[in-house]
C-alpha cells in the first residue's frame, strides 16, 4: 500500500475501524460506488466477510446502499460523518465520567458497609494498557508520592502525549513527589509540574535502579519495563508501604542533588540543587 493510503487506514483504526473495516471505507471513498462483489476483488477480503463489513460500516452510518437501474451498490458517506462519530463519542465518554464520578462515592460506602478492608492486597498488571492503570491510580496519592527509579513515564507508555496529560492531572491533583534516581533527566517543559518534584542523585553503586518503585498512601506500586517487557504489580498494605517509606528515608540521606543548574541548560534548577524531573 502506498504511504498515504497506509495513513489513513491507520488513522481509521484509531478512529475505531478495525483493518478490514478501514480498508473498505477507504476503497469505497476513493473509487466510489462498488458492489459487495467488486470490493471483495479489491480488498481480497472474502465476499461473505465483506457483507458483515458492509452491514457494520452501516450500522455506523459511514456507508449507505446505492440502488438504481445497475444494481444495488455500496457507497461511502462523507467523511463530516465521521467528525459526528467523534462528537457522539466524546459526549458518552463524558457522560460515563459523570457517572463514574456519582457512582464512586456510593460504591465506597457499600464496600465499607459490605466486608471489612483488605489488609494485604496484591494487584498484577501487563503491557501499556496496565501501566496506564497503574499510573490513574497513583492519582489517588495523598500529601506525598515517593519514587525510585531512572524511568520517565514515556518508558512507560510509549506516549509523549499520553505522558504530558498524566503530569497535567498530576498537578491538579496537587501532591507532591520526592524522587531518587541513578540518572535523574529532564522529559517535560511543564513548570508546574517541575516545580512539584524534588530529586536526589545516588551512585549506582549504592542503589542500582532499573525499574520504578513508586509508594504512596498504602500501595507500593513495581513498574517492570526493560528489556522489551511490561509488567507491574501492587502491593496493597499500609506496614509494607511504611517499610518501603522507612527505607527511601535512608537513601534519601545518603543521596545527593543531581548536577542540574537552571540558566546552564536543559533540565536546570538553579535554587533548589535538589529540584528535578520524572
Amino acid at each position: 500500500m502506498s504511504d498515504t493510503k497506509n495513513d489513513i487506514i491507520d488513522d481509521l483504526v484509531k478512529m475505531g475501524f478495525t483493518d478490514s473495516e478501514a480498508l473498505v471505507y477507504y476503497e469505497l471513498t476513493r473509487r466510489g460506488p462498488q458492489t459487495h462483489l467488486q470490493l471483495a476483488r479489491i480488498t481480497g477480503i472474502s465476499r461473505t466477510r465483506i457483507y458483515r463489513i458492509a452491514d457494520l460500516l452501516q450500522a455506523r452510518g459511514v456507508v449507505a446502499k446505492k440502488t438504481d437501474d445497475d444494481g444495488t451498490a455500496l457507497v461511502a458517506n462523507g467523511h463530516e460523518v465521521l467528525e459526528l462519530g467523534l462528537v457522539a463519542e466524546t459526549e458518552r465518554l463524558q457522560n460515563q465520567e459523570k457517572a463514574y464520578e456519582h457512582l464512586q462515592p456510593l460504591l465506597r460506602e457499600l464496600t465499607a458497609h459490605g466486608r471489612p478492608p483488605l489488609t494485604f492486597s496484591v494487584r498484577t498488571y501487563d503491557g501499556i494498557t496496565g501501566f496506564k492503570q497503574m499510573l490513574w491510580n497513583e492519582l489517588k496519592t495523598r500529601g506525598e508520592l515517593l519514587a525510585f527509579g531512572d524511568g520517565i513515564i514515556e518508558d512507560l507508555v510509549g506516549s509523549q502525549n499520553w505522558a504530558e496529560k498524566q503530569r497535567a492531572m498530576t498537578v491538579e491533583k496537587g501532591y507532591k513527589i520526592r524522587e531518587i534516581a541513578n540518572n535523574p533527566i529532564v522529559p517535560t517543559e511543564n513548570r508546574a509540574f517541575t516545580d512539584g518534584i524534588t530529586t536526589r542523585r545516588i551512585d549506582e553503586s549504592l542503589l542500582p535502579l532499573r525499574h520504578q518503585i513508586i509508594t504512596y498512601n498504602d500501595t507500593v506500586s513495581i513498574y517492570c519495563w526493560r528489556d522489551g517487557q511490561k509488567a507491574g504489580i501492587e502491593i496493597i498494605n499500609q506496614p509494607f508501604a511504611q517499610t518501603m517509606r522507612a527505607m527511601f528515608e535512608r537513601y534519601w540521606d545518603l543521596a545527593g542533588p543531581h548536577p542540574y543548574e537552571f540558566g546552564t541548560g536543559a533540565g536546570s534548577t538553579s535554587g533548589n540543587p535538589d529540584k528535578g524531573w520524572l
